[in-house]
Parts: C-alpha cells; structure tokens; sequence
C-alpha cells in the first residue's frame, strides 16, 4: 500500500502468540492514540483490517471506538465512522 501511495498506512507486526482477533483489539488503543482527534485534524475515519474477518467481538469492541459501518472483504473488512 506504501508504494502504491494509497493514502495514509499504519501497519504493526502480529504477536505470534496472540489470535488475530487479540492482537487487533490490542493494537486499537495505539492506533487512536496516533490516528484519533486528539492527535491530528482531522482524525482517521476508517479502517482497512487484512487477515482476519469480522467477528461478533470485533464489532462491538471497534463500535465502542465510534465505528458504526463495516464492509465485508475477501481478505478482511472495512470499518467506518460516522462522520461529524
């Protein structure tokens, strides 16, 4: 995605010894920490997850982020937030 210059890209390396559902829900904290309101205008609005799909879990926990539209993608999904 880097050298395609598809925008902005933040990747981080699995922990192998974590499931992927784990691993994402750990990392969410970081991402909007870097990503969110308080770090830069505007924030991100969306996420693109390759690698694992869309669980009932990850759902709720990205909701409790502001996430409130989510697509489905052969190799993950998309989450959106509503923009304000």
């Amino acid at each position: 995605m880097w050298s395609e210059k598809r925008g902005d890209v933040t990747a981080f390396q699995i922990a192998a010894s974590a499931t992927l559902e784990d691993w994402l829900i750990g990392v969410l904290d970081e991402v909007e920490l870097h990503h969110g309101e308080y770090s830069q205008s505007p924030s991100y609005n969306a996420l693109r997850v390759i690698g694992t799909g869309l669980s009932q879990r990850l759902r709720a926990e990205l909701e409790s982020y502001g996430f409130s539209r989510f697509e489905e993608a052969p190799d993950g999904f998309f989450a959106h937030k509503m923009s304000t």
